[in-house]
């Protein structure tokens, strides 16, 4: 029997959707460059590195985009995927304009091409943000090009995030979590397999408590009173 190449799994996912955005948002004018996860910054979503890397046959620069596997829980697919486009814009801004720009500095070059992909740049997320600077995220315009890429790409390739980072399974809980909905037997899946010991057996003394409606599970200290904000009933201890 063939053993998984996870490797090769998870490349072959981030690939897929760069060459997808590449092509539909950036009319296929981006180089390649050289992808992969990177956590080391605990408050970046994602990375751009100008000419991090040098071939070894003719010595070609060629860049990096790092996404941060801490955030992958917490933003589902889609806002990942925002993310690696949002490095995009910077790779693009980097290669494709005449001067680079200061470096980690968010200049109207990239947040004009931001706009034009349909990624609205905000330092807070929200609209109404700084739309330059040194640090800056973005929120998806509603119906703009990402949005729209992001449907096409998620019918006509399934996209998906196929691992998450192990520091990450406290946070998956609630109705909403956009992992859970993405990925519905995930949470299950863990409970049973108990991968690092954390679920059933938590050194930190947490309990779990349950919606009795919608069977949403959260964790937290003993004798808290929580309400499922979904169904808006008490959620209960689990004993087990």
């Amino acid at each position: 029997m063939k053993k998984e190449q996870h490797t090769v799994k998870l490349v072959a996912e981030l690939q897929k959707a760069y060459d997808y955005f590449n092509e539909h948002l950036f009319k296929d004018e981006l180089p390649d460059c050289i992808m992969g996860l990177c956590n080391a910054n605990k408050r970046t979503l994602g990375y751009y590195h100008r000419s991090q890397y040098l071939t070894t046959e003719g010595a070609i620069k060629v860049d990096k985009i790092s996404l941060n596997p801490s955030y992958f829980v917490s933003q589902g697919v889609k806002k990942v995927m925002g993310t690696l486009v949002h490095e995009m814009c910077h790779l693009w801004r980097e290669r494709m304009c005449d001067k680079p720009s200061r470096g980690g500095y968010h200049d109207r070059k990239w947040g004009s091409k931001m706009k034009e992909v349909g990624l609205y740049p905000s330092n807070t997320g929200e609209e109404g943000g700084k739309e330059t600077g040194n640090q800056m995220t973005h929120y998806i315009i509603v119906d703009g090009p990402f949005d729209k890429a992001f449907k096409e790409l998620k019918e006509e390739h399934n996209i998906t995030l196929p691992y998450i980072h192990k520091t990450q399974l406290g946070f998956l809980n609630g109705v909403n979590n956009p992992m859970l909905k993405e990925n519905p037997e995930l949470l299950e899946a863990i409970e049973r397999e108990n991968p690092f010991g954390s679920i059933s057996k938590n050194r930190s003394n947490r309990v779990k408590y349950i919606c009795p409606v919608c069977n949403s599970k959260v964790w937290g200290k003993k004798e808290l009173y929580i309400v499922c904000g979904a169904c808006k009933v008490t959620m209960d201890p689990d004993d087990n």
